[in-house]
């Protein structure tokens, strides 16, 4: 069995352009719901349309049957988890299964794990 780790810019988040470095939090309520538009392309960015798409492209790459562990970034996971029924932000360190059609599109989540709130003691 070939084991090998492959980078690949397809895996990358997502591009904000003009709003690259803004901060969510910072967003009134008006500015947070067109990021939240899954048609919303900033000036020189990408949608998160674009970004299930190159994912898409990435996933149609891996000609061999099999199981795959992609590590990425939440924004990446929730833009392909989306149209599966998980609308949440996946937390980071977070892990989830996907399972891809023929089409290596992802058609089911397999599971979700999250990692666990680790309590601080006194």
């Amino acid at each position: 069995m070939t084991k090998s780790i492959i980078q690949d810019p397809r895996l990358r988040e997502r591009n904000y352009g003009k709003d690259e470095g803004v901060h969510y939090d910072s967003l009134k309520k008006e500015e947070k719901q067109k990021f939240e538009d899954f048609n919303y392309k900033p000036e020189g960015g990408e949608s998160w349309v674009d970004v299930q798409k190159r994912t898409h492209l990435f996933f149609q790459s891996l000609k061999t049957p099999g199981n795959y562990l992609a590590f990425t970034c939440g924004g990446l996971i929730c833009a392909n988890t989306f149209d599966l029924g998980l609308v949440d932000v996946i937390p980071n360190c977070s892990c989830v299964a996907l399972e891809l059609d023929a089409n290596s599109k992802p058609s089911k989540i397999l599971f979700e794990w999250e990692l666990p709130e680790i309590q601080e003691q006194k």
